[in-house]
């Protein structure tokens, strides 16, 4: 089961994206407003993909999280930014 989640684009971020979960079990992915519309869609998927691997359970530090989902990609950074 795909969980909800809303989307805001705000500014004054310094990354592509962030992820927070919910008291009610559906989560909020910001995204920087600095970003093309392309950008915007890279970091929302980007995003999405931490929900649906579930890292918000792991016990792993972000940045381990995020090398784990570089490497799943063949170890190319997307260069969102």
């Amino acid at each position: 089961m795909t969980p909800e989640i809303s989307c805001v684009v705000i500014g004054g971020m310094t990354v592509s994206e962030a992820v927070t979960a919910n008291d009610d079990g559906t989560f909020t992915v910001f995204i920087n407003d600095s970003l093309s519309p392309s950008g915007k869609v890279k970091a929302y998927k980007h995003a999405v993909e931490h929900i649906r691997h579930e890292d918000f359970r792991s016990a792993l530090q972000a940045d381990q999280i995020e090398a784990e989902r570089h490497k799943i990609k063949g170890g190319q950074d997307e260069g969102i930014l």
